[in-house]
């Protein structure tokens, strides 16, 4: 009995020291391996055992910059692209993700031990660039056919159905599926192509019901009111519209193009916008006004372009006409204002830095032309209107020009008629009143014309050069 109490006694004791051994060496395991891979674990081939999730991510990105895939296609040069070349993105976060899952649980370390984990990278596609990739391959090697479509006709408003060619496509198993093996494991690869008999993906038939569903898009009536007259596209604007959507499944069904409505209803918007218009005054120190050049009109925009577009679509998706108005907000307008000492220092007119102006002084009898707030010709003598046929005052702009120009009107009875042939520079500012050449006088500075402003000939042909159609002439006293 004692024996065998002293062997049990001693059993328990290495089962004691043997469980203290898988304890301690359970809890070194875990803390080496704490945020770290565990063994048995690769990702895209490679084993991250031991490794941080930093060190596991700067691998991922720097092996998914470096993966290339090469190919060789008849009559072509080899191409080597990468990855990204081809709309592939490898997911660092969720491969790191789900390589590192099985560390936030004992029972996932443990089974690390007995239990390898695969993990390949994951991978995301713009859906787009592979696909363009191949058809471009089989273009380049001559062998592509092409989709049946529907295209706007020579009239620029029908349409017409373009047939479906028959071709070869690369075939799956020489190109994508060699891609998608290299984005599994992050390892080039290099492949020949090969092609086989392809299908287009849009059929004839299926052109043929996308005409008619254009033809019907065309039928519809679209209005846009501006509050005053009524907008329509012409059919020519209407065709471009028209567009239709080709997806893996095929022909989509036609629709009108966002982009290209709004371009047409953002136009009507800016024709029937009204900019505001910038009032212009003088002031004294103490802010008070001494002299008003002209009053702030507020301006007006349409606030609802994006609105009417989209629901043009809507209503055409719908197959109905659609009939819509602008809404409008106003732009307000400000003052530009400019400080004086006193009236006397105030200009005729107040001009933007640079811009060109004419100032008509009529208690001087002399013309002066500006830019900006500076003289830069004159001033001149002149002839203004007589006593009987006084010029005009005011701020205006020439509207018209003439190197020569016969005149006519009414003496100051307002029955005697007078004809003078052969004015030359005449410039046009209000009505019939013009600055002009004056060759029938000798002498200026003055009141004695009809009305118009008389200039020397050679100093009209200046200001005729020198002033542009809308230049400002600010007549006054």
């Amino acid at each position: 009995m004692k024996k065998r109490t002293l062997v049990l006694v001693m059993a328990g004791g290495v089962g004691l020291v043997l469980l203290q051994v898988a304890i301690v060496a359970g809890a070194v395991y875990a803390a080496h391996f704490n945020g770290r891979g565990l063994p048995g674990t690769t990702v895209a081939g490679e084993s991250i055992s031991g490794k941080t999730r930093a060190q596991v991510t700067a691998d991922l990105v720097q092996r998914a910059a470096a993966t290339t895939i090469t190919w060789t296609s008849p009559g072509a040069q080899p191409q080597t692209v990468t990855l990204a070349e081809l709309g592939l993105t490898v997911d660092v976060q969720a491969t790191v993700d789900e390589a590192f899952s099985r560390n936030s649980t004992v029972g996932g370390q443990v089974s690390a031990l007995f239990v390898r984990d695969r993990v390949d990278a994951v991978i995301t596609s713009d859906g787009k660039t592979l696909q363009a990739t191949a058809l471009q391959i089989a273009v380049d090697a001559g062998v592509a056919g092409s989709d049946a479509r529907v295209a706007v006709a020579e009239d620029g408003t029908t349409f017409e159905v373009v047939p479906a060619v028959f071709g070869k496509v690369v075939d799956p198993a020489t190109f994508d599926d060699v891609v998608h093996s290299a984005s599994a494991d992050l390892t080039a690869r290099s492949t020949t192509i090969e092609f086989v008999d392809g299908d287009p993906l849009v059929t004839d038939e299926a052109a043929h019901k996308g005409l008619a569903e254009a033809n019907a898009l065309m039928e519809l009536s679209v209005v846009v009111s501006d509050g005053d007259k009524d907008h329509s596209p012409d059919p020519k604007t209407q065709a471009t519209w028209v567009t239709f959507p080709v997806t893996a499944a095929g022909l989509g069904a036609a629709t009108l193009d966002i982009n290209q409505v709004t371009a047409w209803v953002q136009k009507l918007a800016d024709d029937v916008r009204t900019d505001p218009v910038v009032g212009k005054r003088w002031v004294n120190p103490k802010g008070e006004v001494l002299s008003e050049i002209r009053k702030p009109v507020d301006g007006e925009e349409v606030t609802n372009v994006e609105t009417v577009s989209q629901t043009i679509i809507d209503h055409a998706d719908a197959g109905k006409d659609y009939t819509g108005q602008f809404e409008y907000t106003t732009v307000p307008a400000v003052w530009q204002t400019d400080e004086a000492d006193s009236l006397a220092d105030v200009l005729a007119y107040l001009p933007d830095p640079g811009e060109k102006w004419i100032d008509v002084n009529l208690t001087n009898h002399t013309v002066t032309l500006f830019e900006g707030p500076n003289v830069v010709m004159g001033p001149y003598s002149m002839v203004d209107g007589a006593r009987v046929t006084p010029t005009v005052t005011g701020l205006f702009a020439i509207y018209l020009k003439y190197e020569s120009k016969t005149m006519r009107g009414f003496e100051a009875d307002g029955v005697t008629p007078y004809v003078t042939e052969n004015v030359p520079w005449a410039m046009f500012f209000h009505g019939g009143y013009a600055l002009h050449g004056a060759y029938w006088r000798s002498t200026f500075g003055y009141s004695a014309s009809h009305g118009c402003i008389n200039l020397p000939v050679s100093t009209a042909k200046q200001v005729y050069q020198w002033a542009p159609i809308g230049t400002v002439v600010a007549v006054h006293r």
